[in-house]
This record gives structure tokens, sequence and C-alpha cells, in this order.
């Protein structure tokens, strides 16, 4: 995802949390953040898609600043190994009231030929298609 590939990210809903090299978790700062960066964070972490929301996180480190993913499209997420750009670890000039959130999208998901609505072969939504889960 990020040029140095040093870092692990978690996110679903919420505010963006990165731990590079397993120094502590701390959030992203806003500055340049665009639905597009949302996007390639999310599908590089296996959703469908995503884009940005309201943070409400005050508090931890701030790792990212200047995020920017300029050829990241959503077919060359995750495949093309994505790449993003940014100021540098720990290297920023923002607050905490500048912290990025993101709201990422899972693909459809069903149970059908259950003997109720909690059992049954788990199928997934992709491009418009239900296809069974191995």
């Amino acid at each position: 995802m990020f040029e140095d590939g040093r870092s692990s990210y978690g996110g679903h809903s919420g505010t963006l949390w990165l731990s590079p090299n397993g120094n502590g978790w701390g959030t992203v700062c806003d500055d340049l953040f665009t639905n597009r960066e949302a996007n390639a964070f999310c599908v590089s972490a296996g959703y469908r898609s995503g884009s940005v929301k309201p943070s409400q996180t005050r508090w931890g480190n701030i790792w990212m600043d200047d995020v920017q993913c300029p050829n990241v499209t959503s077919a060359s997420v995750p495949a093309s190994g994505a790449q993003c750009t940014f100021a540098g670890w720990d290297v920023h000039d923002c607050d905490h009231s500048e912290d990025v959130a993101i709201s990422c999208r899972a693909y459809p998901v069903r149970l059908t030929g259950g003997q109720t609505e909690q059992s049954g072969r788990l199928e997934i939504l992709y491009n418009g298609v239900w296809g069974t889960v191995c």
C-alpha cells in the first residue's frame, strides 16, 4: 500500500488507525486525504470500497500526513499494489482535530438454502452476480 510497505492498518468504519513497524497505533491527518485515498485503504484491506467520514478521535500519535494515492482506481486496487505517498512517518503539521476517518463497505453477502435465516450456503455479490464462497 505504501511505498516503503511498513504499515499495518485497521479499518471498517471510523478513525483510520496505523501501526508502523509495531510502534503503537496512531492516526492519519486529513490533509489531501480524499475518497480516493479512503477507497485505496479499504480495498487493500479486502473491502469493496471506502469513503471519508467525520472523525471523533482526539488522542494518540499522528503517524501520517499529506497522504496521496494519485493513480488509484477501483480496478487498480489491490491488484497492482497501489502506491500511496505521504510526508513521512510521524511527520505532520496538524493536530487531532484533523484526524481522518473512513467508512469501508463490505461486499453484500447472504445465506441461501438453509433451514433457517441463520443457516445455509454463503453467497457474495460481486460485479452484480451472486456466487458461492468456498
